[in-house]
C-alpha cells in the first residue's frame, strides 16, 4: 500500500511541474514549438504513424469490431435528421 501511495504522489509531484511549466509558456513559445513540430514530422512519417496506431487499434479491439457504413460517414448520412 505505501509503494502504491508513493507512486502516486511521485505522480501528482510530476503533473503538477508540468503544469507550472506549461502555464509559464509564452504563446510565442508555442508558435516556435509547433513550427520545429511540423518541420520534423514529415508527410512520411506521419503515415507511417498513422499505420502504426491503426494496426495498435486493431490488435486492442480484436478482429469483430464493427466498420461504418459508407453510408454513415459520408455528408448525407451525416447530417440526415435522426428523429
Amino acid at each position: 500500500m505505501r509503494r502504491i501511495a508513493t507512486r502516486l504522489l511521485a505522480e501528482l509531484k510530476d503533473e503538477q511541474a508540468w503544469q507550472v511549466r506549461f502555464e509559464s509558456t509564452t504563446d510565442e513559445q508555442c508558435d516556435r514549438l509547433a513550427v520545429k513540430v511540423r518541420q520534423e514530422i514529415t508527410e512520411e512519417a506521419f503515415e507511417t504513424m498513422v499505420d502504426r496506431l491503426t494496426d495498435e487499434f486493431a490488435k486492442s479491439v480484436g478482429e469483430n469490431v464493427p466498420l461504418l457504413s459508407d453510408y454513415a460517414i459520408n455528408c448525407e448520412g451525416i447530417y440526415e435528421e435522426h428523429s
